[in-house]
């Protein structure tokens, strides 16, 4: 049996990089593997907690100031401690830092780790001089510590890896369980009852941390102006993050409180997305997000912002990119979204490689080999 250790360079929260990892390791059907999971930093979700004991792995949190934007370095002792006194056969690391990439990769290496694996998960606003210097450095410090280089898209890996490191990169799709997000009726029905919200209300989703990244805040504009000429509108808010005041704020500003719904943290969405209309997702900046990619494979039209990667249009006319300077353009596009619903979302996605069972497999023998 292989001992595989995951390591999150953020804290374990509620984001994308820990869905894909927790999505996979459930899919997979072999049991050669041993996991555990590491945070240099510490575990804020609980269902995490309960997904790694179910997994009938070990949580390791060093519990380290977490300073996103400054050094990194504060790690460096604590995850070389961890390493001095735990022994792994795959270290697959998971962090949208390159520091936290190079650093983690050299500790682990040096200490007799057979294989080291990065991933990318995250893309970048904007790549600056800066950026383009902390990866030419940290690429010479991943250089002979790292035996495989992962992302989930094309932008992902142009944010945390120099222009020599590119050639190298695996792409590794997030998959999604496609048959839990395809729509049942009553459970349409079930959830929309639960909330209110009657067959004939428009109800738009957003699934997403709420965090500057994902800019939930314009989503609120935009239904602000919708909701005045389609009163029987919602906007469905999922997720927890550092701006959960703020927007809940900003709702009752503009006196939505009745319309817009901030549900918190949920585990399993896959009966929510049932439920919406259409999916509003205004990010700034995205590698290949999963809500997204969940999203369609709900059937749902997608309005999404134009600095989302465009890897992420799998299912052709029902996404659409717009540009975050015009938000007429968000309101015509959700206007002309209502009762579409793409029956075609499940075969699309598993066509283009995006079920969780092929990343799975992906996965199994990476660590295998």
């Amino acid at each position: 049996m292989k001992k595989v250790l995951e390591v999150f360079g953020e804290p374990i929260a509620t984001g994308g990089q820990e869905t894909f990892v927790f999505n996979n390791l459930k899919a997979m059907e072999s049991d050669a593997f041993k996991f555990d999971f590491l945070t240099p930093y510490t575990c804020e979700n609980n269902d995490r907690r309960k997904d790694i004991k179910r997994l009938g792995g070990n949580l390791y949190e060093l519990k380290c100031p977490f300073r996103p934007g400054k050094s990194r370095r504060l790690i460096k002792k604590p995850v070389a401690a961890f390493f001095a006194q735990n022994k792994y056969d795959v270290v697959h690391i998971h962090s949208g830092s390159t520091s936290v990439l190079a650093i983690v990769s050299q500790i682990a290496k040096k200490a007799g780790t057979p294989k080291v694996i990065v991933h990318s998960h995250c893309a970048l606003e904007k790549i600056t001089l800066l950026n383009k210097i902390n990866r030419r450095l940290c690429g010479m410090r991943m250089k002979g510590n790292v035996d495989l280089y992962c992302a989930c898209s094309e932008g992902a890996a142009l944010a945390k890896f120099c222009p020599e490191i590119l050639p190298k990169v695996q792409i590794i799709r997030n998959g999604v369980d496609l048959g839990a997000y395809r729509r049942v009726d009553s459970i349409r029905q079930a959830i929309r009852k639960s909330l209110g919200a009657k067959e004939t209300d428009f109800v738009i989703g957003h699934v997403g941390r709420m965090t500057y990244q994902k800019n939930q805040e314009y989503a609120i504009s935009v239904f602000n102006e919708l909701h005045s000429a389609k009163p029987n509108s919602q906007l469905w808010l999922i997720g927890d993050g550092p701006d959960y005041q703020t927007i809940k704020n900003r709702i009752s500003e503009l006196h939505l409180d009745n319309s817009v719904k901030l549900l918190g943290l949920i585990q399993d969405t896959s009966h929510y997305y049932q439920a919406f209309d259409a999916f509003i997702f205004p990010s700034r900046f995205e590698g290949l997000p999963i809500s997204l990619i969940e999203a369609e494979a709900a059937g749902l039209p997608c309005i999404v912002s134009d600095r989302v990667s465009r890897e992420s249009d799998l299912v052709g006319d029902f996404v659409d990119f717009l540009p975050l300077e015009d938000e007429s353009t968000w309101i015509s596009a959700l206007e002309s979204s209502a009762d579409r619903y793409n029956e075609n979302a499940s075969e699309q996605l598993h066509d283009a490689g995006f079920s969780v069972t092929d990343s799975a497999r992906t996965l199994e023998k990476m660590y295998l080999e």
